[in-house]
């Protein structure tokens, strides 16, 4: 009778050590990553031919809108630790966002919120300034640490959803790795999600004249709760 409970008690530890082996993979217990995308992308090629031979032009345009959420439990010591210096990191998918809270003019030490921006480093506008891609609203003068993304434009890189660039169409599903960290506060996520691909092509032309293309959207919501 004590073996077959010492083995019914290893069996349920043993039971408990993987479900918590499970859940630590998913991430940080109390934290949550959510995000919702929609992209879409068009692509057309004019080919001609004519006596002295061919030729081919390609035109591509996107646009791109998301918005990524998170929260993250925070201490009242970890809140004292964060000022004008302190770092921010967020990632998600091909989204690689870096500050720190002194990039918010209005932030000064025991603020409890603030807002940044990502911009358009990459190409400055011929008066000097970047476009603004993205803005990020911080919170945390209660339990947790809340943040929203939000960004849209053409200049706008997708999150996921570039992935499924090529001819898939139809539903769609997958895991993104999210990483936040704001000071001592981070978290590290796998997003859980889903969404749907429609994709139209076009093929048409006569007497060397020759259109060739497509138009697809991508739209997709992840949450790491499942």
């Amino acid at each position: 009778m004590v073996s077959c409970r010492k083995a019914g008690f290893a069996l349920v530890l043993g039971v408990l050590t993987c479900i918590s082996m499970a859940m630590s993979q998913r991430g940080d217990q109390g934290s949550r990553v959510t995000f919702s995308e929609s992209w879409r992308k068009e692509s057309k090629t004019v080919s001609e031919e004519h006596p002295g031979g061919s030729s081919s032009e390609t035109t591509e345009a996107s646009f791109a809108k998301w918005t990524l959420n998170f929260e993250i439990p925070i201490t009242a010591e970890q809140k004292s630790k964060l000022e004008y210096g302190t770092r921010l990191t967020i990632q998600l998918g091909s989204l690689e966002f870096s500050s720190v809270l002194a990039d918010d003019s209005g932030f000064t030490k025991g603020k409890t919120s603030a807002r940044l921006f990502m911009t358009d480093r990459k190409n400055k506008n011929t008066n000097g300034t970047t476009d603004i891609l993205a803005t990020l609203n911080l919170k945390w003068d209660g339990a947790k640490m809340v943040g929203r993304m939000e960004g849209k434009g053409f200049k706008l890189s997708p999150l996921v959803a570039s992935k499924y660039e090529s001819d898939l169409t139809g539903d769609v599903k997958g895991i993104a790795d999210a990483y936040v960290m704001v000071g001592p506060v981070n978290t590290s996520q796998s997003v859980i999600f889903s969404g749907k691909v429609n994709r139209k092509t076009v093929d048409a032309g006569s007497g060397g004249h020759q259109v060739s293309g497509f138009a697809a959207t991508v739209d997709l919501k992840g949450d790491s709760k499942g």
